[in-house]
């Protein structure tokens, strides 16, 4: 009788081990491309401002504490923090060691040349040792596209750059500012709005899309 409660006892302790196992098993495990779906380019990355000993004015850097592929936010970064034509930002990212070099350009609707590198101790400390360590991948894109090109891989293609607040205004007419000059359109709070001379500019009520078709190029700038 004893060897037969032994046994049982046995068996009880398999199957309550299995069922803990199983549960654990069950939960969900936040791995980095979960991670990655939340990035939140507002929220996560730290802008810190101008690089030391930069002569140019235009590098800045800021920093990212999350595991997050540039190529994926570079258009939204140069959204939110680029300014000028030919700015270059550095994102030092604490997570992976890698140092990422947004290269903004805002001629042609703009464009971003994007060149991640291995981490340098310090680096965003000295302008002179910035974007020295060594290169891992590379990329251009469109802003005012999506389109891409590697000149890693020589891979291209198309990434889809719209946000839902975009897409929702692309059907909604609001007033855009025309310069009959440039042929770009802007927004009215744009700062190049200034400068546009009063023979050459025009209001225009209507779509995104519209003045598209009327040929007129988005600013750079302002990115409407």
């Amino acid at each position: 009788m004893k060897k037969n409660v032994f046994y049982y006892s046995i068996c009880i302790l398999i199957l309550s081990t299995a069922l803990s196992f199983s549960s654990a098993a069950s939960e969900p495990v936040e791995t980095e491309e979960m991670t990655e779906s939340m990035f939140d380019i507002k929220t996560d990355i730290e802008f810190m401002g101008d690089v030391p000993n930069d002569v140019t004015g235009k590098w800045k850097w800021a920093k990212l504490d999350k595991v997050a592929d540039p190529y994926d936010y570079a258009v939204d970064y140069c959204k939110e923090f680029c300014e000028e034509d030919g700015e270059v930002h550095a994102i030092i990212n604490t997570q992976d060691n890698t140092t990422t070099c947004l290269n903004y350009s805002a001629d042609n609707g703009g464009s971003v040349t994007i060149t991640v590198r291995e981490y340098v101790k310090d680096e965003e400390k000295d302008a002179k040792v910035l974007f020295t360590g060594q290169e891992l991948k590379s990329r251009v894109i469109d802003i005012s596209t999506g389109a891409y090109y590697d000149y890693d891989t020589g891979e291209s293609g198309y990434i889809d750059i719209s946000t839902e607040e975009e897409s929702e205004t692309d059907l909604t007419e609001i007033t855009y500012i025309l310069n009959t000059n440039t042929m770009k359109f802007h927004k009215p709070t744009c700062s190049s709005v200034e400068d546009i001379k009063e023979e050459n500019r025009r209001d225009f009520f209507g779509t995104r899309d519209e003045a598209i078709a009327m040929g007129y190029d988005s600013c750079g700038r302002c990115n409407p």
